[in-house]
């Protein structure tokens, strides 16, 4: 095969990797702005009784940035009390407390964090929204389900 075959033959590959390159990037923006557009629109439902929360409720809490995951169970009594069980990625958590409700939202506050559960319609089911700060400023949150 002469120089100048080698050429051409180069030049077919890097214009097929392109298109290929090219073909694939736009399949996976497609995926993404379909499944975007695919999520129904988050409703704020106003917590006016624990009776609304009470139950047991799961999620994955996604503490960036150090990108490690833990699973969560939270367990909230008709007597506004609830119980945190969690399995860490390095190790296991428990907590327990009182809620509180306040503008439509429930809160608990320990020495160590403070927390905003907010109620969320998404296509007709029913989300706990957890949001959490630790009083070293670390800032985590998760969707609960039941």
């Amino acid at each position: 095969m002469g120089v100048e075959e080698n050429r051409l033959a180069h030049r077919v590959l890097c214009s097929y990797l392109a298109v290929t390159a090219t073909a694939v990037a736009t399949v996976i923006l497609a995926g993404c702005a379909g499944s975007q557009a695919s999520r129904p629109p988050d409703t704020t439902v106003p917590i006016t009784s624990i009776d609304t929360i009470k139950g047991k409720w799961a999620g994955v809490v996604d503490r960036s940035p150090s990108r490690s995951e833990d699973f969560i169970e939270v367990t909230i009594g008709a007597d506004s009390s609830y119980q945190v069980t969690s399995a860490r990625t390095a190790g296991g958590f428990q907590g327990k407390g009182q809620l509180t409700l306040r503008d439509g939202q429930a809160f608990a506050e320990t020495q160590s964090a403070k927390s905003t559960y907010r109620l969320i319609d998404r296509g007709g089911k029913r989300v706990l929204r957890l949001d959490v700060v630790e009083t070293n400023g670390l800032r985590y949150g998760t969707d609960l389900t039941r």
